[in-house]
């Protein structure tokens, strides 16, 4: 599911599960469902596509405008939720006339506004063009673990504008048939295959002018992935805002990156990670965090911290959970909220 945020005032939902945690919070949802629908249907024809044999196929780089999708979805204005239905129309035009530096399906999808008229969407494992109705995914469809989208919403329709860590375009080993990238958050690909570790999106809010996102990595292997750890982005609103009404082709969005003190409870399991959802009330945010106690087998813990939102990248103002209505300076302290306490 797929959520606007900016100054979050409404509760969100316990924190769910990526792979296999991927029911995704809920809060100010807009368009989940519809763009769950464009990319599940678009990844499940992908990897179909991908085992056929398809002719290479030349890239055409482009120095045109951002991709203009005619209709509006009806989501300009701050609190303006975008139609479902002409939402989904727009992303799957945007899909079907992607080029080797668009979107072209994803998952993990979030979304956060950065003004009136203009949205940033963040998403987890991302397909790049080209893409089409009869082709799906072909073998030249490029591939990352995370990127942007930033769309802007005009009296014709919408544009898009996707951002990777760079590379769109120039595919792997020099050649030009292929569009894999660095994602926005991770490492690029090396040689030929993009990396195994993965960056995987999380909540975000925006905060004196700075996109606050959280991304949790998660080690290269086989399913169930193995969580590491978490790493806090740091976007300029107005960087993400120049660059959804830029014209140049494939742009490039390299965030700041705080990784965040990694803590594994005593009884083992994975690290805790931190922002699986943030929910922030007056000059405070709290974060929530989900753990692990067997990578195993399925089965959250929910944790919560707490911090004043002008510090929010400052772990050591951090303050966590600790059971019995109390909040401790240490991560070691932390108790999960599930169960509940017991009475005293």
């Amino acid at each position: 599911m797929a959520q606007v945020s900016g100054t979050k005032t409404e509760p969100n939902h316990v924190p769910g599960h990526r792979r296999p945690r991927r029911g995704r919070r809920r809060g100010l949802e807009v368009g989940g469902l519809v763009i769950g629908i464009v990319a599940g249907l678009g990844i499940a024809l992908g990897w179909v596509v991908a085992t056929r044999d398809h002719p290479s196929r030349p890239v055409v780089y482009s120095t045109q405008p951002p991709v203009l999708v005619h209709g509006s979805s009806g989501s300009s204005g701050s609190s303006a939720q975008p139609n479902p239905a002409a939402l989904d129309a727009e992303w799957a035009a945007y899909s079907d006339r992607s080029g080797c530096a668009d979107w072209a399906g994803g998952d993990g999808v979030s979304a956060i506004r950065l003004n009136s008229s203009q949205l940033a969407w963040f998403f987890s494992d991302t397909y790049l063009g080209p893409a089409g109705p009869n082709i799906g995914f072909s073998q030249i469809s490029g591939f990352l673990h995370n990127s942007v989208v930033v769309q802007t919403t005009t009296k014709p329709g919408s544009t898009f504008v996707t951002l990777t860590g760079g590379g769109a375009c120039t595919g792997l080993n020099g050649r030009v048939d292929r569009g894999d990238a660095a994602p926005v958050v991770g490492a690029p690909p090396e040689g030929s295959h993009v990396p195994a570790d993965r960056y995987w999106e999380e909540d975000g809010i925006t905060t004196g002018g700075t996109v606050v996102k959280f991304y949790n990595h998660y080690l290269g292997g086989a399913v169930p992935f193995v969580p590491d750890g978490t790493v806090i982005a740091t976007f300029g609103v107005s960087q993400l805002s120049s660059a959804g009404r830029g014209h140049q082709f494939g742009a490039v969005a390299r965030p700041a990156l705080i990784t965040l003190p990694s803590y594994t409870p005593p009884t083992g399991g994975s690290p805790i990670l931190w922002g699986a959802s943030l929910l922030r009330t007056g000059s405070t945010v709290y974060i929530y965090g989900t753990q692990s106690p067997n990578l195993s087998a399925p089965g959250r813990l929910l944790y919560l911290a707490r911090v004043p939102v002008s510090q929010l990248t400052a772990f050591s103002a951090w303050r966590f959970y600790a059971g019995a209505g109390t909040w401790s300076a240490a991560q070691a302290d932390a108790r999960p909220l599930q169960p509940p306490d017991q009475p005293a």
